[in-house]
């Protein structure tokens, strides 16, 4: 499975949400300067493959992560951010398996990280840890 494949199918699941806020997917501008109050990040960050076996037809393993990072207006409070981060959590449960076009995205685990300021936004990051085996 491509890196392609394995982001298209883990933006798919996260626009499953309902009523998620406006989505900036990687390499795409955005302005959130636009009367956007809330906005969401997707960006995936492949790690290392690994050989999981020898031989000519040996299991590889593509593992990284999948990070969102949920913006809210600064100085608002944390229940609306907070509650749209736990969704996603709830929305990439362990095990979760997602078949892209050329393979299966499994979900190992999702993670609330240390939230952070940054201009005039409060930003709650959840990384969903995936694995593709092949």
């Amino acid at each position: 499975m491509n890196t392609l494949d394995i982001q298209n199918a883990l933006d798919a699941q996260l626009q499953t949400i309902a009523n998620l806020p406006a989505l900036q997917t990687e390499n795409n501008r955005f302005n959130a300067s636009t009367n956007i109050a809330s906005w969401v990040r997707s960006t995936l960050m492949p790690a290392q493959s690994s050989v999981l076996a020898i031989g000519p037809n040996a299991l590889t393993q593509m593992q990284g992560f999948y990070q969102v990072d949920v913006f809210y207006p600064a100085d608002t409070g944390i229940t609306a951010a907070r509650t749209l981060a736990d969704t996603i959590v709830s929305t990439f449960p362990v095990g979760l398996r997602l078949v892209g076009s050329s393979g299966t995205v499994i979900v190992d685990v999702t993670s609330v990280i240390t939230a952070y300021s940054i201009n005039k936004y409060y930003c709650i990051p959840v990384r969903i840890q995936w694995s593709v085996f092949g």
